[in-house]
């Protein structure tokens, strides 16, 4: 096995949850920045590629999704960003890790290796969110967020990122070494969910544990109970400030109604192909004062594509995502990479991981295991 290949691999798991954890360099006045766990994942693409037999991920369905970024930047809002966005995000991250990573961990890195880089990354993840969300707790924050100085700008995007590997570790699809490692980070990763006090991570979970319990429910019947679940997850989420009281709660609400209220106002501006991608923080930050000037984004991935890239753009991205889905479901061995590719999808309704290495790994990951054919050397 190439040991470099490896190198990068562990890079990629042990980072990818740290959305600040970056390396940056000035040039003039252009500041060149990236996630160590992106710059690890170019560096793979190239050893990737030397063996291209590992099925593309829905490759029609996110071709349309780009078709329809590139139409949008002719007509959006700031079509320099939104170049440099779609050639950034969407066209970068499907590269490096729905082809590059998944290829590698389908064809290079032996299961048991991976298993054990998954474990190391999540472990430390969920150490991190649960020392954290205990000072948070003493200080009296118990609701609110709290910045991880260079790892992520709110400790509870770690929540959120674990809660969509939960499939992973609990159906074990990653090896059976060592069960006592995959119970203490299963039980660290509850734990740091559990204090984030992020209802998306809670309704995430809430769909990973239904997923892989009880063990012996057929395949077909995984999936029935995920509706319910969203629906009574979002009456929740939608009531939970009054519930409780909470202002905090109540804020970020409020928060939402507003990022969903600029969504609909791009889809309107332009239904086909939107406004541009990357362009809802610029219209937050330009055009939308009735509430926070932040540049916070669409919190959900159907608000997202859709006023970025218009129905057009949905309809790709919806094709790859089902499409990815299917392909997983016709592989009998692949029920525990099938549960996180639908956990991670759920998690994208509520969240603005889209398009970030807290998505595309562990999607990656996913893929891989499943086409992984044969152990490595």
């Amino acid at each position: 096995m190439n040991h470099v290949v490896l190198v990068l691999v562990a890079i990629i798991l042990i980072t990818h949850p740290y959305i600040d954890l970056e390396l940056a360099q000035s040039i003039g006045a252009w500041n060149a920045n990236a996630p160590i766990a992106d710059l690890a994942a170019l560096a793979l693409l190239p050893l990737a590629l030397r063996t291209p037999t590992t099925p593309l991920p829905g490759v029609r369905g996110y071709g349309l999704f780009l078709v329809a970024a590139v139409a949008g930047i002719a007509v959006g809002l700031d079509p320099a960003h939104s170049a440099h966005f779609l050639v950034r995000k969407p066209l970068f991250l499907y590269l490096v890790y729905g082809i590059g990573l998944a290829r590698v961990v389908a064809q290079s890195v032996p299961t048991a290796r991976t298993r054990q880089l998954i474990l190391v990354g999540l472990g430390v993840a969920a150490s991190i969110s649960i020392a954290t969300s205990l000072g948070r707790i003493v200080a009296g924050h118990s609701l609110w967020y709290a910045a991880i100085h260079g790892l992520t700008p709110n400790h509870k995007t770690l929540a959120v990122t674990l809660a969509g590997w939960l499939p992973l570790l609990l159906a074990g699809i990653t090896g059976n070494a060592d069960r006592r490692g995959n119970r203490l980070v299963v039980g660290l990763v509850l734990i740091a969910i559990a204090m984030s006090m992020s209802k998306t991570a809670w309704i995430t979970t809430v769909f990973g544990l239904g997923w892989c319990w009880p063990r012996n429910r057929p395949l077909s019947r995984r999936a029935s109970f995920a509706a319910p679940v969203l629906a009574l997850a979002l009456v929740f989420a939608a009531a939970a400030p009054l519930m409780l009281g909470s202002k905090t709660m109540l804020d970020a609400a409020r928060s939402r109604h507003s990022l969903n209220q600029r969504a609909w106002m791009m889809v309107q501006q332009n239904p086909l192909v939107g406004t541009g991608a990357g362009t809802n923080t610029v219209v937050e930050m330009a055009t939308y004062p009735h509430y926070r000037i932040n540049g916070v984004d669409a919190h959900g991935v159907i608000q997202k594509v859709t006023s970025e890239t218009g129905l057009v753009g949905l309809a790709g991205f919806a094709w790859f995502v089902l499409g990815t889905g299917a392909t997983l479901r016709r592989r009998p061995e692949a029920t525990a990479a099938l549960g996180t590719w639908a956990a991670l999808h759920i998690n994208l309704l509520l969240s603005t991981e889209t398009f970030s290495p807290t998505h595309w790994v562990p999607l990656a990951i996913a893929w891989g295991l499943a086409h992984r054919d044969q152990e490595a050397p």
